[in-house]
């Protein structure tokens, strides 16, 4: 994509959507309030040097109208009067695709790192492997309880191979995906390489671990029955050719 196709896309991103929607697509920090449930809001602070850089003026007066009205990052009961439930550090930016919040406001599950910011460009030069390894060291992974770190994944915990994963010349292109599961207060993730972690929201416990894709050790036995159940309907489908084939007399005379 040339340089005037991604200015084009920005701004049209700018232009169709407010700061809780637009702000995990920009590869800069921007200010967001995402709803959390019905009584709380999940607000992050960004940027302002950046976020008066983009936009339209209405755009980056809604900006400044969101950090006018949360003065610092975290979790507010929704009123005319946001009260602070529990706060971020202000360092601990979390950008709106890559973090989960609990309906009960009570845990949050934060995507670390700040990959986000170069995904949309991989290639190039390969980091180096003083730097490769610098990233495997780093948080991947982390959960909070009201605020407080209850316990935090390095990334060469969820990798064991970097030759499968994309890269720019900063990061690894390594998380696929998140999902947290209210109905049992678990959160899944999706790895690049491809593996499937399964977490306790409340603890950050590993509860299950899993290959996706061709890394599914259940893979043999799915392929087995989809095989199975091919050759039964291939047999189903030739016996009624054949039966269609033979002769009314033919299958009268074999009692058929």
């Amino acid at each position: 994509m040339t340089a005037s196709r991604r200015l084009f896309a920005l701004l049209a991103l700018l232009l169709t959507a407010g700061p809780a929607s637009a702000a995990g697509k920009f590869p800069k920090p921007m200010s967001y309030a995402r709803p959390v449930g019905e009584a709380f809001v999940f607000v992050q602070l960004g940027d302002p040097a950046e976020e008066a850089k983009h936009g339209t003026s209405e755009q980056r007066r809604k900006f400044a109208e969101l950090r006018a009205k949360y003065t610092a990052p975290g979790l507010y009961r929704v009123g005319d009067a946001p009260e602070l439930v529990w706060g971020m550090p202000a360092a601990e930016y979390v950008p709106y695709d890559l973090g989960f919040v609990t309906a009960d406001g009570n845990n949050l599950v934060r995507v670390e790192g700040d990959f986000w910011q170069t995904e949309s460009f991989v290639g190039g030069i390969r980091p180096t492997a003083a730097a490769m390894q610098k990233l495997l060291d780093a948080p991947a992974l982390s959960f909070y309880d009201k605020g407080q770190l209850t316990k935090r994944y390095v990334l060469s915990e969820f990798i064991d191979d970097t030759d499968v994963l994309k890269h720019t010349p900063e990061h690894l292109i390594w998380f696929a995906g998140g999902y947290l599961n209210e109905s049992n207060g678990r959160f899944r993730m999706d790895t690049q390489s491809p593996m499937r972690f399964v977490f306790d929201a409340r603890t950050g416990e590993l509860v299950e671990k899993s290959g996706v894709g061709l890394a599914n050790p259940f893979l043999h036995r799915i392929l087995l029955a989809c095989g199975a159940m091919m050759l039964a309907i291939f047999l189903g489908w030739l016996a009624f050719v054949w039966k269609r084939r033979v002769p009314d007399g033919v299958r009268l005379a074999r009692g058929e």
